[in-house]
């Protein structure tokens, strides 16, 4: 039998007897996109976005029918400056159309292609600020959120006043509490979190590992199918970018969920603090410069020969602890005594404090260094796990030894000499599991010991139940 294809929308033709097209602008697999104009608003232009069933193959008609629909229900429930405007949205025959606000401009794709070169960071710095205010809007949404889920430079838009928009809803959802995985797992290679591909329920966290996907193309031009969802150092593919913007930009492309930032405000906030940190402290040295005759050479060597004798004093009570106490209590008193005013108050305070916070290390520093390294081998195991569910369409294995070696070379024992191993759970599905040492310095008890490293959460740390 021969399938029959819908006639593309000619310019002059009008749809619902009120918006004439004027042209084509864009198109995909599911739908084409136009320019119109409406009767009833003449003064303004519009995107028309339509799909056609009889243009879908039968198996896929179902599911894109069904993500139109729910981008339009999505889109017509937000009001922000960096979300287009829904009109209308209407059927006629097998035709679904969508009416929004014609946005002109290029996007991030777009512009970048013009452009020999990646952008430098304090370009895209302002465009991450905007887009964390949208996504901070979205994820906001009571009493459900929503997850944007194909954040990309194709799908921001660059308006001709330079305020960005994010468009293409076609694949955002309602998140759901209630839910452990996603309905369609959907995504673009590169951009998309391991959580889109059947591991697990996208949430707010999925959109920040977007995002730094985003930000890590924009600095340095890379070739994003190729990572997939591990990428090397931004400093190794964009050299030059500022330490603190690869450590933010990382964090967010963390492979577990657990481990990315958990908020968009709490990301917001770190690239505000950290775009502004060079000019505050720029400005404190100013002011600080200024004043500088305010304090006296004198008093300036004695608090410096002080804080010399502080910092070797506490070296002396890491390594011998009843000598260090000596000499941390033979300087107090002899800060107490030739000090004055509020260097006595500021130096005994720095005294105190630094006593709070080095003591108990000290009491627990034993422990701490076999801790430290359990963490470390527990989030190199959960990195080779997933890299293994990557290629094997979602699933763990179901023994611990399966990701040796073409993941991981060798599996790392515990810190007791290699007499106790890392032990392993995976659910009767393969589709989530828990990972830990039962290392000496660790409660026993019936459940998995903490810490411990889980492929929804990452890494635990609370005690043993």
């Amino acid at each position: 039998m021969m399938q029959k294809f819908h006639v593309m929308l000619n310019p002059g033709d009008k749809v619902r007897d009120r918006f004439r097209v004027e042209r084509k602008i864009g198109g995909g697999a599911f739908g084409t996109v136009y320019l119109v104009s409406d009767d009833m608003r003449p003064l303004m232009k519009w995107a028309l976005k339509e799909i056609t069933e009889m243009d879908l193959p039968e198996e896929e008609r179902r599911d894109a029918v069904h993500l139109f629909t729910r981008e339009a229900e999505i889109l017509r429930s937000l009001n922000h400056p960096g979300l287009p405007q829904i009109l209308d949205f209407f059927s006629e025959n097998d035709s679904h159309y969508l009416v929004m606000e014609y946005i002109e401009g290029k996007t991030l794709e777009e512009i970048m292609k013009d452009r020999s070169a990646a952008f430098p960071h304090l370009e895209v710095l302002p465009w991450a600020l905007q887009i964390c205010e949208i996504l901070k809007y979205l994820h906001g949404i009571k009493p459900e959120p929503v997850i944007f889920r194909d954040l990309k430079p194709s799908n921001i838009m660059v308006g001709s006043d330079g305020r960005l928009r994010l468009i293409d809803f076609g694949i955002a959802r309602y998140f759901s509490p209630r839910k452990t995985k996603d309905t369609f797992f959907l995504g673009t290679p590169g951009f998309s979190p391991p959580e889109q591909y059947g591991r697990g329920q996208s949430d707010a966290r999925s959109d920040i590992f977007a995002l730094g996907a985003t930000l890590y193309y924009l600095l340095s031009r890379a070739e994003m199918e190729k990572y997939s969802i591990k990428f090397p150092p931004l400093n190794t593919v964009a050299p030059g970018i500022p330490e603190w913007l690869e450590k933010i930009v990382m964090r967010c492309l963390s492979v577990n969920p657990g481990e990315r930032y958990q908020s968009v405000p709490t990301l917001l906030e770190d690239l505000r603090n950290r775009q502004f940190s060079v000019d505050e402290k720029e400005g404190d040295q100013a002011a600080s410069s200024g004043q500088a005759g305010g304090l006296q050479s004198s008093q300036m060597s004695r608090i410096a020969w002080v804080a010399i004798a502080i910092v070797i004093a506490f070296v002396i009570t890491l390594a011998f602890p009843p000598a260090g106490c000596l000499w941390v209590l033979i300087g107090a008193i002899y800060l107490f005594v030739s000090m004055k005013g509020c260097e006595k108050v500021l130096i005994i305070a720095a005294i105190c404090m630094l006593a709070a916070i080095l003591l108990p290390n000290f009491l627990r520093s034993p422990q701490q260094g076999r801790l430290t390294g359990c963490k470390s081998n527990l989030k190199n195991i959960g990195t080779a796990l997933e890299m293994y569910s990557t290629d094997n369409a979602g699933q763990y294995p179901r023994k611990l030894s399966e990701i040796t070696p073409n993941y991981l070379l060798t599996l790392p024992t515990c810190t007791q000499a290699g007499k106790v191993t890392y032990e392993y759970n995976v659910s009767k599905k393969l589709d989530y599991y828990t990972t830990w040492c039962n290392g000496y310095y660790h409660r026993e008890c019936g459940v998995p010991n903490y810490p411990q490293y889980d492929s929804v959460n990452g890494l635990i740390e609370k005690p043993c139940q």
